[in-house]
């Protein structure tokens, strides 16, 4: 839910010119009038190498005392269906709701020929709108797959081997069915938080440092910045870490 919507339904006004130090004193004010409100604000950006579903599983133990807490949102399959049934089918996912968040389409199509030279069943996910992106590839492409509803993608994903895609919800959402993820992210530090987290899977990042959001922003509205600091902090993300 936005914070606009909570701070509206609270009774509070919501300011007019959106900063961070406005919106900072809007959610104190809740805390304020409702005893049970907490701000998650620190268990999402603290400097926690876990990701989300672990940063919530911990908070929840530590704040409510709980001493059995999982990481699962306790989603189950209908019956009918196998887990893993197409134990070799790769379910792709190309798509992102940002253009800077997808891979180039030509790396997932050379990246499902791979698979399929290893004797994988490569196919991609798409929404229908998505499709036109990428029909223009003709024979290049593997099997497009969409769907309906996203309890018949929950189902197909379910059943497929493996998941591959862009940092998404749909990755998420194969996590939570329990299927091994490959995810691609664009920074250290995102992946950290927003990888998917319900089971077993990893990450991809550049092997090239790629601009932050502060600095995209920046770079959009033509403020300066300093370059040497920006080259010093893309240094610093990518320099090689002990292993945890």
């Amino acid at each position: 839910m936005r914070a606009q919507s909570v701070v509206a339904r609270s009774g509070h006004e919501w300011p007019r010119r959106v900063t961070t130090d406005s919106v900072t004193g809007a959610i104190s004010k809740l805390g304020e009038r409702h005893a049970g409100f907490i701000d998650l604000h620190e268990v999402e950006y603290a400097n926690n190498p876990d990701c989300m579903a672990k940063r919530f599983a911990d908070f929840a133990g530590a704040r409510f005392g709980l001493a059995d807490v999982v990481i699962s949102n306790g989603m189950r399959a209908p019956a009918g269906l196998t887990f893993r049934k197409y134990a070799s089918r790769v379910a792709l996912h190309p798509e992102a709701s940002t253009a800077d968040k997808r891979w180039l389409p030509e790396r997932f199509v050379a990246l499902s020929r791979r698979l399929q030279a290893r004797g994988l069943t490569a196919e991609f996910i798409l929404a229908a709108r998505e499709r036109g992106r990428w029909e223009g590839l003709g024979s290049a492409l593997p099997p497009l797959q969409s769907f309906a509803s996203s309890a018949l993608l929950a189902a197909w994903i379910y059943e497929s081997g493996w998941f591959i895609g862009n940092d998404s919800g749909v990755g998420h959402l194969a996590s939570a069915l329990g299927i091994p993820t490959l995810t691609i992210f664009r920074r250290r530090g995102v992946a950290e938080r927003w990888r998917p987290g319900f089971t077993a899977g990893d990450i991809v990042l550049p092997s090239w440092w790629l601009p932050g959001a502060a600095l995209q922003r920046a770079s959009r509205s033509r403020r300066r910045f300093n370059w040497r600091d920006c080259r010093r902090r893309g240094e610093r993300a990518y320099r090689p870490r002990a292993s945890r």
